[in-house]
């Protein structure tokens, strides 16, 4: 006589959204943890190790693939006029000083010839926006960091492998008036902008998920897991929804391949991602599409869902998922990639700066929505079939 089966064990909904925003608070708890997450750093090797422990759990492999660079080490940043010392951190993609520094004139990076120290106050914009680099006979420029909050918020290095333009000290926004008016009068200052640059290696992370039919072009899920400080909203958020996105694949069936990558050297123009593709050009050239998990997903702060594509298919799968979550984005068109990817990000009131910890930054009951629309669209473009 047979034994009876055994009873089906049914999960509601509200269990299962409570299990899933207690998996992503976890992984932003964690991340959030380890520490400041600059590249080249031991913590940006322990994240790696962290997340490939997490895809581990789920039977994906992880492999932690290195690369050597010069990171730039801060020896000292500071400007002092008349006595009074404001303490900065250097631009990491213009010229040092030594330890003595540049002096001279304190001027609108606008302003005449004269000016030897250039003034200019640069807000985040999308990304970290670019600095301006002064023209003329500047032998420094002081940038005042202007974000949402006030406080120091590092400005990206586009080009820090080819750096240009004087030495550059970024300081905190709280700062703005009083050197706002040290420029208008013309005042004398000295300005040291002093580093060094060491051996380093950075790292990336790659997994890889097989597909049923292993010559169909691959979807490419990236995410950056590096920043200036803890990060949590501005890279823990993608970090977990790409946990759940492997999560949610490895249980499945896709017909064509996955593969899953974070990369470090963000915050020095993408300086992982670029050295990945020269090492293999295909994940961009071949892909089916890229889903991009960008800056600020679940932050807490308000705003919208952004999403930006150059293909309206991805737009409106990734907008059928949200709303399935019960969410809405905000669309933008982006023109002239030759990639079919959608980037994803949010806003984040704490961009860049260093009190986006967790718990305040980050909203789980929405990351927890949007990583389980996100990990379906990635599945959907995957073609699975078997989800567990």
């Amino acid at each position: 006589m047979s034994k009876p089966a055994a009873p089906v064990q049914y999960v509601s909904a509200r269990d299962r959204d409570e299990a899933s925003e207690a998996r992503v608070a976890r992984y932003v708890r964690e991340f959030d943890a380890l520490g400041c997450h600059r590249s080249g750093t031991k913590v940006e090797r322990l994240t790696c190790e962290w997340l490939a422990g997490e895809a581990a759990k789920h039977g994906v492999r992880c492999q932690l693939r290195p690369y050597s660079f010069e990171r730039v080490e801060p020896v000292a940043g500071w400007l002092e006029v008349d006595g009074r010392r404001i303490d900065g951190l250097p631009l990491f993609d213009a010229a040092f000083t030594d330890g003595e520094g540049v002096t001279g004139r304190l001027g609108d990076l606008e302003s005449e010839a004269a000016v030897r120290v250039a003034f200019v106050e640069a807000g985040h914009g999308s990304g970290g926006a670019r600095v301006p680099r002064p023209a003329g006979r500047a032998v420094g420029m002081v940038v005042v960091t202007m974000g949402d909050r006030a406080g120091l918020c590092p400005k990206n290095a586009h080009a820090y492998e080819q750096p240009f333009g004087p030495p550059t000290l970024q300081v905190s926004s709280v700062h703005a008036g009083e050197l706002a008016a040290w420029a208008r009068q013309g005042r004398n200052a000295r300005l040291v902008a002093s580093a060094v640059r060491i051996p380093a290696s950075g790292w990336n992370v790659i997994a890889r998920i097989a597909g049923v039919v292993g010559s169909r072009a691959p979807v490419v899920v990236m995410t950056p897991l590096t920043g200036w400080w803890h990060c949590a909203a501005e890279r823990g958020g993608g970090l977990a929804c790409w946990l759940e996105a492997i999560r949610g694949l490895a249980g499945s069936r896709p017909a064509r391949p996955a593969v899953f990558i974070a990369t470090g050297g963000h915050e020095l123009g993408d300086l992982g991602l670029r050295r990945l593709l020269a090492e293999e050009p295909y994940l961009e050239r071949d892909a089916f599409a890229w889903v991009r998990l960008g800056a600020d997903i679940g932050a807490a702060s308000p705003g919208g869902i952004l999403l930006t594509s150059p293909d309206e298919g991805l737009i409106e799968a990734a907008q059928a998922e949200l709303q399935h979550a019960g969410l809405s984005a905000i669309v933008r068109s982006s023109q002239g990639s030759t990639v079919r990817q959608l980037l994803i990000r949010g806003e984040n009131e704490f961009f860049h700066h260093p009190d986006d910890r967790w718990p305040a930054s980050v909203d789980a009951g929405s990351l927890s929505r949007q990583a389980t629309a996100y990990a379906a669209l990635i599945s959907s473009l995957a073609g699975a079939v078997g989800a567990s």
